[in-house]
């Protein structure tokens, strides 16, 4: 795996960085690319992810993470 995410690092654009949050934090494809920045706490390292967005809908989910926090950054467009 370790090599996997060294080789995805050197990839650019949002794709990538959506698939390695994806994998650093183990949310669902769907939860990644429906995040909203309202959701993430940099300073707490967390990401609230609302029950309505959850495969099962019925309760939200708080992830924390410890590394992927270093990846994630407003872009311009």
């Amino acid at each position: 795996m370790g090599e996997f995410m060294a080789e995805l690092r050197q990839h650019y654009g949002i794709a990538a960085r959506a698939l390695e949050f994806a994998i650093l934090t183990a949310a669902r494809t769907g939860e990644v690319l429906g995040a909203r920045w309202s959701e993430i706490n940099l300073a707490e390292r967390g990401w609230i992810i609302p029950a309505e967005r959850m495969k099962a809908a019925s309760v939200g989910i708080e992830c924390h993470f410890r590394m992927s926090h270093t990846r994630i950054t407003r872009t311009s467009r």
